[in-house]
């Protein structure tokens, strides 16, 4: 099991792309202080500066517009965020600019048994696609999945429009993420101070 799990990290090292860099550049082109969402959709998407990313589902019937919670407590209730950390865990993701293309990868484990499982962490990767409509809109291409005992399956499309709701500073979760641990996720603009590892 935890030479398979080794064989996993490395497989899922060797074909992640997208890497911690630094300032993004992001916030030049749309707001990202608050969440991007569809009135269709139960989930949200953060793009916070350095990079950090999700997706926060909220489950099905709940939007968050009629949600009385902050952004940091829904991510806390329904993601791999803690309030009680401040920080990301490691099933979130990192995203990277391309023009007015968004690329984003979240990772995930495959454990069959149990969220969260030692062994398999790093066994699934999801890939998001996103265009940048104008500063408040964008539009979620799609996405495809790559599992390490598979490979890529095929492409999603979604072509779903999402617009921004700006959110409080103060409610908005820390950009601090286990994920900035990992040294194959660090570019080479990545500043390797406390601040980003914790």
């Amino acid at each position: 099991m935890w030479i398979n799990d080794m064989k996993d990290n490395r497989e899922i090292a060797k074909i992640s792309d997208v890497k911690f860099n630094g300032d993004t550049g992001l916030s030049k082109k749309i707001e990202i202080c608050g969440i991007y969402s569809n009135d269709l959709e139960f989930n949200f998407f953060i793009f916070l500066p350095d990079g950090v990313f999700d997706e926060v589902y909220l489950g099905w019937g709940r939007q968050y517009r009629f949600l009385r919670k902050t952004v940091s407590e829904l991510a806390d209730e329904n993601s791999s965020y803690s309030i009680r950390k401040g920080r990301w865990g490691i099933h979130s993701g990192v995203y990277k600019v391309c023009g007015d293309t968004i690329i984003a990868n979240s990772y995930y484990d495959i454990c069959p048994f149990f969220t969260s499982c030692p062994f398999h962490r790093w066994g699934y990767m999801r890939q998001y696609i996103f265009r940048v409509v104008d500063s408040t809109h964008l539009v979620y291409l799609g996405n495809k999945d790559y599992e390490c005992t598979h490979g890529y399956y095929p492409w999603r499309e979604m072509n779903v429009e999402l617009h921004f709701t700006p959110v409080d500073p103060s409610e908005m979760p820390s950009s601090k993420s286990k994920l900035k641990r990992k040294k194959w996720l660090r570019g080479e603009n990545f500043n390797n101070s406390r601040k980003w590892t914790k």
